[in-house]
């Protein structure tokens, strides 16, 4: 008996060691452990790559980890301007001019949802070959583009995505998600019965590999890994190293790129913060080692009912099994920190009670050492990939 064919559309998917957003590739892997074939359709080019792809065809097939990958062609861009619009749109132009031509016919095509233009894909793709349809629900469009940037619930594109995420939710024969609370919107969408599968982001352990950087030796470092933008609540930081400026044995380490870079490094050079130190993106091993390298950890979010229906924080998980104390301001339900005690979590967006937390595990020391040894064993009991695939088997037997 043939195994039965997974496809995984997934325009920002890529293997270990070409960036930091695996979760597709874990999942591909995980599925292929329990017998089935998997190709994942991905674009060629997106700004979260450390690794280029080349490309010159209308797609490109390569093997990773015994896994397909399709890469499809797409243009690069820059920045979150029409550049990276017509990217998106090229994706789903050639996936669409292609997905008829492949030997191998899918039983079940599962559409991640970093953006919904995949959804028209999906439902296609789905139509053609009679496949069962997983739409997996990470980023819940249009609502991130309303809240999280003020767009109008009136904007043309805000429009198109709620109705793409509304067929998603009618032909979708399972929703997949790492949102523990997304059923509340489904439901207040219309789709009260809908079969809706909590699956959280399985934690991947990677080693250091140390490199030289250039830290000062004997200071108190905060560090910050991840993507410089207004949904990381980064510049939170820096108002907080603002207050602690005249503490010259604490330091801030910032890691990433992000929209949002320029600005906080303007600030940093107004305020005249001279405990501060950015570094530009990093492969995934290096920046584990970042995180080493820092006393405690800091992850923060702005204050909106988005965080209501969950929040996928792919940091999170990594943060917590480095073993620093984290220092976590979201107004969240359900937040690991709180759960595990490795950490303090304090209010969003509010640098004074930053600032507090900080100086308090600075200079606590039953405080510090309770909450460093707690983040790592909630890890390994929860969210490692045995953990997650076993969830995962659960999930592909129901459907």
């Amino acid at each position: 008996m043939s195994k039965k064919q997974v496809w995984i559309i997934n325009h920002y998917a890529f293997p270990y060691g070409y960036g930091f957003h695996t979760r597709a590739h874990t999942i591909a892997k995980m599925l292929k452990n329990l017998g089935y074939e998997v190709t994942i359709f991905a674009s060629s080019f997106n700004h979260l790559k450390t690794k280029e792809v080349q490309i010159e065809n209308i797609y490109k097939e390569e093997i990773h980890d015994n896994i397909k990958y399709m890469w499809i062609n797409t243009k690069e861009y820059q920045g979150n301007g029409l550049g990276r619009i017509k990217n998106i749109f090229e994706f789903s132009k050639n996936l669409n001019s292609i997905y008829k031509d492949f030997d191998d016919k899918p039983d079940i095509v599962w559409v991640s949802s970093p953006h919904p233009f995949s959804i028209y894909n999906g439902i296609r793709i789905k139509n053609y070959f009679k496949s069962k349809f997983i739409y997996e629900e990470r980023d819940i469009w249009p609502l991130t583009l309303q809240i999280l940037n003020g767009v109008s619930k009136y904007n043309p594109l805000v429009m198109v995505f709620r109705y793409l995420q509304l067929q998603a939710y009618k032909y979708s024969d399972m929703i997949v998600t790492p949102l523990d609370n997304l059923k509340e919107f489904v439901n207040k969408s219309g789709y009260k019965n809908k079969n809706i599968e909590y699956l959280p982001q399985p934690f991947v352990p990677f080693p250091f590999e140390t490199f030289d950087i250039d830290l000062p030796k004997d200071k108190f470092i905060v560090g910050y890994v991840g993507s410089i933008g207004h949904s990381n609540s980064v510049m939170n930081l820096l108002k907080a190293a603002n207050l602690l400026k005249e503490n010259t044995d604490i330091y801030f380490l910032m890691v990433g790129d992000g929209p949002q870079l320029d600005e906080l490094k303007k600030f940093v050079k107004e305020k005249k913060i001279l405990n501060a130190k950015f570094f530009g993106k990093l492969e995934k091993k290096q920046a584990m080692y970042v995180l080493s390298q820092c006393n405690i950890l800091y992850k923060g979010h702005p204050d909106i009912k988005l965080y209501n229906y969950g929040l996928s924080a792919v940091k999170l998980n990594e943060y917590m099994y480095s073993n620093k104390p984290i220092v976590h301001a979201v107004n969240l339900k359900n937040d690991s920190v709180v759960k595990s005690s490795c950490g303090l979590n304090i209010l969003p967006e509010n640098e004074e009670e930053l600032k507090n937390a900080i100086l308090k595990l600075k200079e606590d020391d039953i405080l510090y050492d309770k909450c460093s040894n707690n983040g790592r064993q909630y890890v390994e009991e929860n969210f490692m990939e045995d953990k997650i695939e076993e969830k995962l088997k659960m999930i592909m037997n129901r459907l």
